[in-house]
């Protein structure tokens, strides 16, 4: 009895098995292709040296080693990477040899190049080449048929900067005249033939232009004094008063004794906008070696139509840096990324107390 029960239920079974309706899904008894395990890559310059990427042949095994190609290209709208400049190709590059009894290998496609030019991200392209029977791209990645190369940026652009070489300046041992009115104005405007340093300039050429006022909050009185711009020639003429010289260029913006806080204004940036990423302020500064006393120092910032908000480098009372050339940086939040102003507040009281700004820049990654 057991054994006749065993019997009807192989014959359900098979019967089961026989049947078919026409909901059943039937597959293909092969299904062929060539892929990139993906469809883009991200190498950072200056952090990725060989780019690799895998490829993949979804078959039967082979006994022997198979050869597959692929061609370069550039995705349209994109800044194309250039070959010797931003990577290098290795030999054999456009072929991929997988090995006998394997579906996949590694496969280098480039080396990038450090280099110092800043262009933002540059694109190239791997595109797989038509096989014999085989689909381009897998089933879970159809755009895998080709990979992306994406080379990230790692260098400074300047986008505005001065280093006051632009400025007219005096050789001689020469003074600014401060009258304790919050405005400060080139004596070349009453006098042409005055030798006085500049302490506005409109801008000729790629240096900023800025001009020069005290806060109404804190004019200095008058008096003759270093302020305005100087170049080395006098920086030598009075070396008991000048303790430093620019490093940066041949002149820089100099302030001392000014009883006061002094505020400068440079032209407007127009260019900065949100898709920049790295964006910092950058300045060279000297501080005369000596004891300053309480809010004196340098702050900048930058100004935008939101207002001032905080400093992006500051250096007041106990934060200074003495005696030394600081080169100072500091980034640029992401919602200042729009057009602005860098400004400049010095203070300091005494002929000892010199600030010099020897250059001051804004940098970024387009």
């Amino acid at each position: 009895m057991k054994i006749y029960k065993l019997y009807i239920c192989v014959f359900m079974l098979l019967g089961m098995l026989a049947c078919n309706t026409e909901n059943d899904v039937i597959l293909p008894s092969s299904y062929h292709y060539i892929s990139f395990e993906k469809s883009e890559v991200r190498a950072k310059e200056g952090e990725t040296n060989t780019v690799l990427v895998k490829f993949f042949r979804s078959s039967e095994l082979s006994n022997e080693e198979l050869t597959f190609s692929y061609s370069i290209s550039f995705p349209e709208g994109k800044t194309a990477a250039q070959e010797g400049v931003d990577y290098s190709l290795p030999n054999g590059s456009g072929t991929i040899k997988l090995p006998a009894g394997k579906s996949e290998v590694e496969v280098e496609l480039l080396t990038v190049n450090d280099n110092t030019n800043s262009a933002g991200d540059r694109y190239i392209q791997f595109d797989l080449e038509s096989a014999d029977n085989m689909t381009l791209g897998s089933p879970a990645d159809a755009e895998a048929k080709s990979v992306t190369v994406i080379i990230g940026e790692d260098d400074l652009a300047t986008i505005a900067y001065t280093s006051f070489e632009e400025v007219p300046a005096f050789v001689g041992d020469i003074y600014y005249n401060k009258s304790g009115t919050e405005v400060l104005e080139n004596t070349q405007v009453s006098d042409p033939n005055s030798t006085d340093p500049y302490v506005d300039f409109t801008a000729t050429g790629d240096e900023l232009g800025f001009d020069s006022s005290f806060l109404s909050s804190d004019v200095g009185d008058d008096g003759v004094e270093r302020i305005g711009v100087f170049k080395n020639e006098n920086l030598d003429t009075e070396p008991d008063d000048f303790e430093a010289r620019f490093v940066k260029g041949m002149q820089g913006f100099v302030t001392s004794d000014l009883d006061g806080t002094i505020e400068i204004v440079f032209d407007q940036v127009t260019s900065l906008n949100s898709n920049m990423t790295g964006v910092v302020l950058e300045a060279n500064i000297y501080f005369g070696n000596t004891s300053y006393e309480t809010g004196e120092g340098i702050e900048i910032f930058y100004k935008t139509a939101d207002g001032l908000g905080d400093p992006i480098i500051s250096y007041v009372e106990s934060t200074i840096e003495k005696g030394i050339w600081i080169s100072a940086s500091g980034s640029i939040p992401a919602d200042k990324l729009v057009p602005g102003n860098i400004v400049v507040r010095m203070k300091n009281s005494s002929n000892s107390e010199m600030i010099f700004l020897d250059y001051i820049a804004i940098k970024g990654i387009p």
